[in-house]
């Protein structure tokens, strides 16, 4: 999957919060061994990075881990951790982006679709006192050459009585030349074709804001999950002839099963 788009952004945080609810109680043998949450979610998103207008997008929750070493997560993709110890995590992973077609928006048309493709994923943390810091690397290898995002966040993990989990975080993407021309670009074809003005898109932070998550259990296996976020386009993002609206939200609700 692609992180670079406040649609994604909201997928990616209400999938970290199964991580987070399992922390919240002492791992058994087999725990160790296997770590298996299932679900499913809600997210309403912009239909389009810079769109003013939304839709709601129904997302499995999968992540299953193998003894804190290899991961199958529909938000991490496939992989492995190099390193887990300590609070601090490397790793790497496969992915998919699901790229975007001229037809999510009135002001796309022309323009072409942005083919998804597979990714490959770097990224690294390290937690500390309820804090974590968190670093990512996504680059597109097939499909369209959609360069590379990377995006940096810092969080801290609050937990209220009864086991409810609630976690701040801020975090911003800094987007390739190739990234911000295929997303926010429009070339001199596109501009025949589309109407748009001619409009180059340079390497640079590509949008920075706030995120809320929220864990609520039922029991000691299912929770209730919610992510609210806000991201701000910055630079070239924002001015881009596509961007209807600079300001994006995001909201979803879903529940999960730890096994």
């Amino acid at each position: 999957m692609k992180f670079a788009t406040p649609a994604v952004a909201a997928l990616v945080a209400l999938h970290a919060v199964p991580a987070a609810a399992q922390e919240s109680a002492a791992p058994s043998e087999q725990e160790r061994e296997w770590a298996v949450t299932l679900g499913a979610s809600a997210v309403l998103v912009p239909e389009y990075e810079g769109s003013e207008d939304y839709e709601v997008i129904p997302y499995p929750i999968v992540d299953v881990v193998w003894r804190d070493r290899l991961f199958l997560s529909s938000r991490r993709g496939a992989g492995a951790y190099v390193w887990n110890d300590d609070g601090i995590k490397l790793g790497a992973s496969i992915g998919y982006a699901f790229g975007r077609d001229d037809d999510d928006g009135p002001l796309l048309e022309g323009l072409g679709d942005v083919d998804g493709g597979a990714t490959v994923n770097l990224f690294a943390s390290y937690e500390f006192a309820g804090f974590d810091l968190s670093s990512r690397f996504t680059h597109q290898f097939t499909g369209d050459d959609t360069g590379y995002v990377v995006d940096v966040g810092v969080g801290y993990t609050f937990r209220l009585p009864p086991g409810v989990i609630v976690k701040p975080s801020l975090s911003t993407e800094y987007a390739s030349d190739d990234h911000m021309e295929a997303y926010f670009g429009i070339s001199p074809s596109q501009s025949a074709r589309s109407g748009n003005p001619v409009h180059d898109a340079d390497a640079g932070f590509k949008n920075v804001g706030p995120e809320l998550l929220v864990v609520f259990p039922l029991d000691e296996n299912v929770s209730l999950q919610g992510t609210a976020s806000y991201k701000r386009l910055l630079g070239d993002a924002e001015d881009s002839p596509i961007t209807e609206d600079a300001d994006q939200f995001s909201l979803g609700v879903g529940v999960a099963y730890r096994f």
